[in-house]
């Protein structure tokens, strides 16, 4: 009898060498990574501020899921299964350790929370016309217009119901390629020489003075590169999209809006020589529920372009609170105008951002710091049991 319970007599399979636990390995740290990044961004979306996460930054993920889980899925039904066993006794529970068990639980239970929560916020898919710039919710072809926060709310459900179903399966790839690589660790297999890199000691160096053990820092890292991924996503997606949900303006026709509490600028088209249209104080009003909003000069003279069109800021104005106004502009400019908040409004907005991207960058930096130093106290500590088994004769 092997202490393994392995028989070494008979020839070994893919599944019984090193290279297969270094794939195995490799799947279950690209799991935990993505799980990791994935629950974070889950999280995000319960959050006002956040919840509208750009697809770039879990359309990843998403797609990562299907070759993770499917390894997984190949791992415990072909390449563990007992010989002579049909292909259907696969025995999920037993191929996930007991932790990974109450942790697939965990999450099921977080996903099925949040979907259920987000069901009632979700009366459709949530989309936006650039040409109607109208903001609408697709119930089985039933189109419904909402306010930009509705739309902005419906958004933050989808992505949370998006992500739930990926953090489960992501979660259940990591738990069961984790319980295969410590059931199957290379260190079981016989050495094949006097000298066997799976047999190696363990270093006689001291271990170096970091506080933290290696599994914690490697989950912060991959806490940390989430969100400096999320933080940098926004960044870029809200600088990009500064103009994309502007409020157009047509000479005649007064436009309700919903304003939140800042400042706004007026822009107006230019057209390739760099003639602008000229908007006076009076060309446009800003009225509120009770009065009428002061418009006046833009002092910044903010610029934009958009579809290759320049404009630039004629006016401003200002709101104290958040509040239902009707905006009208008094003549036609021979140009398009919009308005939009100011770009120091959008650099405010994004203070908190470029912050949370700067701490994770830091922490993600010390993170990597320590797993190197780390490695290389494991990879270059000297044994005399190695030193002694690599001496020349």
């Amino acid at each position: 009898m092997f202490p393994d319970g392995q028989d070494y007599r008979r020839p070994r399979s893919f599944t019984d060498t090193p290279l297969f636990a270094v794939v195995n390995a490799a799947a279950c740290a690209t799991a935990a990574l993505a799980a990791a990044a994935c629950l974070t961004m889950w999280a995000v979306t319960f959050t006002p501020w956040a919840r509208h996460l750009p697809s770039a930054a879990f359309v990843p993920l998403f797609v990562l899921m299907f070759p993770l889980f499917g390894w997984s899925v190949w791992l415990i039904s072909v390449a563990r299964r007992p010989r002579g066993a049909s292909r259907n006794s696969a025995d999920w529970m037993k191929a996930i350790p007991r932790a990974g068990q109450v942790l697939v639980a965990l999450v099921v239970a977080a996903a099925v929370t949040g979907g259920l929560a987000g069901g009632s916020e979700l009366g459709g898919q949530p989309g936006y016309h650039p040409t109607t710039h109208q903001y609408t919710l697709n119930n089985h072809g039933s189109l419904t217009v909402v306010s930009r926060a509705a739309y902005l709310q419906a958004l933050g459900a989808q992505n949370r119901l998006f992500l739930g179903v990926t953090l489960v399966f992501l979660t259940a790839a990591f738990a069961i390629s984790y319980g295969d690589w410590s059931r199957h660790r290379p260190a079981s297999f016989p050495p094949s020489g006097s000298f066997s890199p799976s047999r190696q000691p363990r270093p006689e160096r001291p271990r170096p003075r970091v506080p933290v053990p290696a599994p914690a820092l490697a989950f912060t890292a991959a806490v940390a590169l989430a969100a400096a991924a999320a933080g940098g996503l926004q960044i870029i997606d809200r600088t990009s999209g500064w103009s994309s949900h502007a409020i157009y303006l047509h000479a005649g026709h007064s436009v309700a809006a919903q304003l939140a509490p800042g400042q706004y600028t007026v822009f107006a088209g230019c057209t390739e020589g760099m003639t602008c249209a000229r908007l006076g104080p009076g060309s446009v009003t800003v009225r509120g529920a009770n009065d009428e909003v002061e418009v006046g000069p833009d002092p910044s003279s903010d610029h934009d372009s958009e579809g290759g069109q320049p404009f630039v800021g004629e006016l401003s104005f200002s709101i104290a609170r958040a509040s239902a106004v009707r905006i009208e502009l008094a003549a036609a400019a021979g140009q398009p105008v919009f308005v939009v908040p100011s770009e120091g409004q959008l650099a405010r907005s994004l203070a908190r951002w470029i912050a949370l991207a700067a701490a994770a960058l830091v922490i993600l930096a010390l993170s990597l710091a320590g797993l190197l130093v780390l490695a290389v106290w494991r990879l270059t500590s000297d044994s005399p049991t190695l030193q002694a088994g690599m001496a020349p004769p």
